[in-house]
């Protein structure tokens, strides 16, 4: 995959996996230009690092590499946190599109699952533009629902979603000081 050289692991490969979108994930015993141990990318034509340069900062081997029906990539292996704990490391399939945390009681959608419309209710911490958008799994924007200015820190408004095929998606609202994701599920 990508040649002769294409990924330049310089070290072995313990695990491979993939997610639905067909990208291919290589771990083990090799290390970036900074000496970290890394989870490599394959998006069928280029090796990237998984979570840029240093992302994972792995401080030792990685054995296993997985993913999740949500597209998010975890790594197991022989490397620590700071207090010298073992732990599984997750890539979340949203980190690229920087949500900052997921109270779930800041963002509701009733019904959910959503037939054609739902009702989106809401809170945030002061008033101000707010957008709410919908992803698919592999994180690509499918609809912006509203981005514009809320008065109320505490609202409702309709979610009509009718033109998205069935399946699983991601509901994300989004302000200068908020930032909520919930998934949702269509049902046509």
């Amino acid at each position: 995959m990508g040649g002769l050289d294409g990924l330049s692991a310089n070290g072995s490969i313990y695990a491979l996996c993939s997610d639905s979108a067909g990208n291919i994930y290589a771990a083990g015993d090799f290390t970036n230009d900074s000496g970290n141990w890394y989870v490599a990318k394959w998006n069928g034509s280029d090796w990237s690092e998984l979570g840029g340069m240093n992302g994972l900062a792995a401080n030792g081997e990685i054995f296993s590499v997985c993913s999740d029906d949500f597209g998010n990539i975890y790594a197991a292996g022989w490397f620590t946190n700071s207090s010298g704990n073992g732990y599984v490391a997750k890539y979340d399939l949203f980190s690229g599109i920087d949500y900052t945390h997921s109270l779930t009681d800041r963002l509701g959608i009733f019904p959910n699952p959503v037939s054609n419309t739902s009702t989106i209710s809401f809170s945030i911490s002061q008033p101000g533009r707010v957008s709410f958008k919908i992803f698919d799994v592999t994180g690509k924007l499918v609809k912006t629902l509203f981005d514009g200015m809320v008065e109320e820190r505490e609202s409702k408004m309709e979610c009509n979603a009718g033109e998205l095929k069935q399946g699983l998606y991601f509901l994300k609202m989004e302000n200068e000081n908020d930032s909520e994701l919930i998934k949702i599920s269509l049902m046509t």
